[in-house]
Formats: structure tokens, C-alpha cells, sequence
């Protein structure tokens, strides 16, 4: 008011007023990159990203950060210095502008409904992946990977038999279990796709059914603690030429058998082009064969040694080197690679963690710059009040009373981002 009383216009007023606020802005940015400073190592580390602390002054980057500098300044600047430059001189040394700073209760409202909703979407956002992850690591995948390892083997040209490599390798200290299979368990990609359909009588439609399946030997379903519901596990010795299958219960429900049990199906066979003829003589509990990012399909599995390309051996840690070296004597042209079943599952799910470790860093971010506008809220109607409240408690209003008084609005303001917060979170 006493600088428009003095001669300055309009236009000088509202280029001070944004001039401050890019001061204030070079200030955050300052301190914004040596906050980065602090977080980018431990950012590095968590999400496994390889940021340089130059990134910013890069010629790809620096254009873009001048532009948010500029376009954060102006966005920041330009309304309160058009309000604050039109006041009436005479009104302002009244002091009548504390009753429309800032634009009036309105815009105040607005933006402290919409903090809000940013803030509860970002921590419901958190929860709703939180209970994801928990889920993965406490759902019950309907096998055993503890401490259980795979070796890729091909048998192609070897002159050993899977059951003398058994023999040997259980022979192990440490080792407890040793089986075949044609593919790893938890990773879709490995299992072979082929049609399935049930024998039917001449003349009859026949059904076909598109399903994964892989190749095992008898043991392998204790091994893995697979659950048999129904039937037996593969005959011991049983030749490649002999074909039984055992099936999961989700395969039950496609092939519409209550007892499938004896039951004749075909299936393609990657060997040859004639089909492989025979009977399911076992049901298996569902168990998560893929990830869990899928739902439990039909499966089927066979026993057929000549498909075998993955030996899995449940071994404690500790006893590693001295089953690499027997591998090593055993099998000395075929390489000891092996994995943890274990290791492969958290890698599956490794970026639905960084996700969740993102979103609590966001979330308490949130609730932080929420507490921060609230305060600042709160400090300035308090102000504005101070009159109010000074007459309030003369007249034997309680601390209590008014404090509750001033608490309803900011309930108001939380319910109101919480009604537009919930649809946000469930799309």
C-alpha cells in the first residue's frame, strides 16, 4: 500500500513479486540438489539404477530442468503478484486485504482439498501394494523351493543314466533330494505348450485343449512336496514307452471328469509327430507352476526321461562345494551353473518391491508436505482469528472448545479429499 502511495505501478509491483518468487525457487533448487546428494546413493542402491549426481547439467537434461525452473517461478509467482499488485491502496492501509489474501477462502480450500487427496491416494496407493507384497511372500505356492537348487543338463551325448546321477549326487552330504525335470518350476516360459484331448469313441467330437505340461521322473513330486489328491505317483522303472500322466485339479474342471482317474488322453508329442497315448493315474493340488502375476491353469505333467533338461537338488548352503565337486567328477564336460529356486522367485517379483520401497518414500513425502500446508493453514487462520478467539475466551470459552471449533474445518477438508480420494484408488 505505501509503495502504490509512492508511485508504483501496477506492473513494477508485479515483477517484484515474481522476481522474489524465483528467488525463492533458485533457493529450493538448491537445496533440493543437496538433498539429492544424500538420497542418490541409497536411490542407487534400492532400485538398482546407476544415476550419476551430473545427470541434471547434462546437455540431453539441462534444458529440461531450465524449464521447470522457469514454468515452477512463473506458475508460483504469477497470481499472488496480479491479486496482491490490485489492491486499492486506501483499503490496504485499512487493513482491509487480510480479509481476501491469498484469493479468499475458496482457492485456499481447493488447494488444501486437493493436498489432501494426493496425500490419502499415495498412502492407500502404499497399503493396497504393501498387502500385495505380503500376499507374494506369505501365499503358499503349493511346492517347496527351501533350499532346493536346478542345474541345466542335457543328456545328449553323455553316457550316464539320471538314476546312477541321482545314486551319486544323494550320496552327498548335505543332499536330501535329487530329481528330473524338463522345466523350472516357477517359470512359465520353460514348460512346452501342447494340445491335450481325450480319447473318445468313433464317430464322437473330439475336444482339444491347449495346456503346458513337462517331463519328470517319479521322484520329483516329493522333492518339490507337490500334493497328490487323487491316484498314485509314476511307477518306479516305468519305460519312456509307456505313457501315464498326472494331472493338476484345474485340469479336472477343462476336461469336465469328476474322476479322471483311468482316464485316456492324448497328447502332442515335440519327439514325434504321433501323438502320446495313455492315462491319468494322478491328481495334483493346484500349485503356482508360473508366477503368481498368473492364475493357476490347466497342467499336466508326463513321464518322459528323454525330455529331461534340469536336475533339481535340495542341498543345504554349506555343502555346495563338496557337491560341485563330486558334479564336477561325476559330469567333468558339464558346467556346475546352478540357482537357487528361491533366488528366482524374488527376482520375479523384484520389481513389484522397488514399487512398494518407491511408494513408501512418496507416502511419507505426502504426509509430510501435507502436515506442512495444514500447519501453514492453520497458522494463518489462527491469525486471521486471533481477535475472534482473544473475545471468545474473555467471554469463558474453553481451550477445549476452541480448539474443536478450529479442528471441524480441517475434518471437513479431510472427509471432502477422502470422497474424491476413494474412487482414485480403486481405478
Amino acid at each position: 500500500g505505501i509503495k502504490k502511495v509512492l508511485g508504483s505501478g501496477r506492473f513494477m509491483l508485479a515483477f517484484q513479486f515474481i522476481f522474489e518468487t524465483y528467488l525463492l525457487v533458485a533457493v529450493a533448487f538448491v537445496l533440493a540438489f543437496g538433498l539429492l546428494a544424500i538420497l542418490l546413493p541409497q536411490f542407487n542402491t534400492t532400485f538398482n539404477r546407476n544415476i550419476s549426481l551430473t545427470m541434471p547439467f547434462e546437455t540431453e537434461v539441462l534444458p529440461y530442468v531450465i524449464g521447470v525452473f522457469c514454468v515452477l517461478g512463473f506458475v508460483c509467482g504469477i497470481y499472488p503478484a496480479m491479486f496482491l499488485s490490485g489492491f486499492r491502496p486506501l483499503a490496504m492501509l485499512k487493513g482491509e486485504r487480510t480479509s481476501q489474501a491469498g484469493g479468499g477462502p475458496g482457492i485456499r480450500r481447493i488447494l488444501v482439498v486437493f493436498q489432501f487427496t494426493v496425500s490419502l491416494a499415495l498412502i492407500a496407493g502404499t497399503l493396497i501394494v504393501s498387502s500385495q507384497i505380503d500376499f507374494i511372500r506369505k501365499r503358499d505356492r503349493g511346492f517347496s523351493a527351501e533350499q532346493t537348487v536346478y542345474v541345466p543338463l542335457r543328456f545328449a551325448g553323455l553316457n550316464i543314466s539320471p538314476e546312477t546321477i541321482r545314486e551319486e549326487l544323494q550320496a552327498q552330504e548335505g543332499v536330501s533330494e535329487v530329481s528330473f525335470s524338463s522345466s523350472v518350476i516357477g517359470k512359465q516360459q520353460t514348460f512346452l505348450q501342447s494340445a491335450v484331448y481325450p480319447v473318445v469313441a468313433q464317430g464322437d467330437t473330439e475336444l482339444r485343449y491347449s495346456m503346458p505340461n513337462a517331463g519328470i521322473d517319479p521322484q520329483f513330486l516329493s522333492a518339490m512336496k507337490l500334493r497328490l489328491l487323487e491316484g498314485r505317483n509314476f511307477a518306479l522303472g516305468l519305460p519312456d514307452t509307456v505313457d501315464e500322466f498326472i494331472i493338476n485339479e484345474t485340469t479336472t474342471k477343462i476336461l469336465n471328469e469328476k474322476n479322471p482317474l483311468g482316464m485316456r488322453i492324448k497328447v502332442a508329442n515335440p519327439l514325434s509327430p504321433k501323438p502320446r497315448e495313455g492315462q491319468i493315474v494322478g491328481v495334483l493340488a493346484d500349485f503356482n507352476f508360473a508366477s503368481l502375476h498368473h492364475v493357476v491353469e490347466p497342467f499336466i505333467f508326463l513321464n518322459d526321461s528323454r525330455t529331461f533338461g534340469y536336475v533339481y537338488i535340495r542341498v543345504t548352503p554349506e555343502d555346495l562345494p563338496s557337491l560341485r565337486a563330486r558334479w564336477m567328477q561325476l559330469l567333468p564336460g558339464t558346467p556346475f551353473d546352478y540357482r537357487f529356486l528361491d533366488d528366482d522367485f524374488n527376482e520375479t517379483y523384484a520389481e513389484e518391491l522397488k514399487l512398494s520401497s518407491l511408494m513408501n518414500y512418496f507416502s511419507v513425502l505426502a504426509i509430510f508436505i501435507s502436515c506442512l500446508g495444514l500447519w501453514a493453514l492453520a497458522a494463518f487462520s489462527v491469525e486471521r482469528k486471533k481477535k475472534e478467539l482473544g473475545i471468545r475466551k474473555v467471554l469463558g470459552a474453553s481451550v477445549v472448545g476452541l480448539v474443536s471449533q478450529q479442528l471441524k474445518q480441517y475434518l471437513w477438508f479431510i472427509g471432502v479429499a477422502l470422497i474424491f480420494a476413494v474412487p482414485l484408488c480403486v481405478y
